[in-house]
């Protein structure tokens, strides 16, 4: 792959891209108490990204165990509401996410593992089943293939734990500090469906060559 110049290639042979009626995806954020304070949440019509609604559960106040498991009721409230919908239209929904730790993390919450429960698509595992890279398939690693960039300087979930305890004094600072996370994890969930708009172009352009 050096060789060719090639970063990235499919391991056999092109595999159907995942896709769903209604795509969700999805990313959380935690400090370093590993407690969520944020539920990222992006929606969108089919593949058509003009669509997309950016809908996270987030709390920048100090939170204890009580305060995380309210935030959690609230995603899966907000999440049950767009997969009743879609469902009662007969449509498909799918939730999208990079990694383990939006399952891992998140099967404590009961209301938030019923939800996910064979609804979920684990896109890094999908990734590294059906391609190959130079540069290892981390989120941000695969993203910049692609052509995705995020719109914050020093992207990255340490930073974000270093954010976080920024964030939740009062003040210009925090001000600063909540305005990065929100435009971090709203980065972080349209990569993905930046990520599957790109390999089905990609794939497209193969099949046509």
């Amino acid at each position: 792959m050096t060789q060719a110049g090639i970063d990235y290639e499919p391991s056999g042979a092109w595999p159907e891209i995942p896709s769903a009626d209604v795509e969700v995806d999805f990313d959380i954020e935690w400090d370093f108490e590993n407690r969520i304070y944020l539920w990222g949440l992006r929606v969108r019509q089919g593949q058509d990204d003009t669509t997309a609604v950016f809908d996270p559960v987030v709390s920048y106040d100090p939170i204890d165990d009580d305060d995380a498991a309210r935030l959690a009721a609230q995603f899966a409230s907000r999440l049950g509401a767009v997969v009743a919908d879609a469902e009662t239209l007969g449509r498909s929904v799918t939730v999208f996410h990079w990694s383990h730790p939006e399952r891992s993390m998140t099967s404590k919450y009961p209301e938030v593992a019923e939800l996910l429960e064979g609804r979920t698509v684990d896109l890094r595992a999908w990734f590294d089943t059906h391609f190959l890279t130079q540069g290892g398939s981390s989120l941000k690693a695969v993203a910049p293939l692609l052509g995705f960039e995020w719109s914050v300087e020093d992207a990255g979930g340490a930073q974000s734990q270093v954010k976080i305890d920024l964030a939740r004094p009062q003040g210009p600072e925090a001000d600063a500090a909540r305005a990065w996370l929100a435009r971090y994890n709203e980065c972080d969930v349209a990569v993905q469906a930046a990520i599957r708009d790109g390999l089905r172009g990609a794939r497209a352009g193969a099949t046509v060559d």
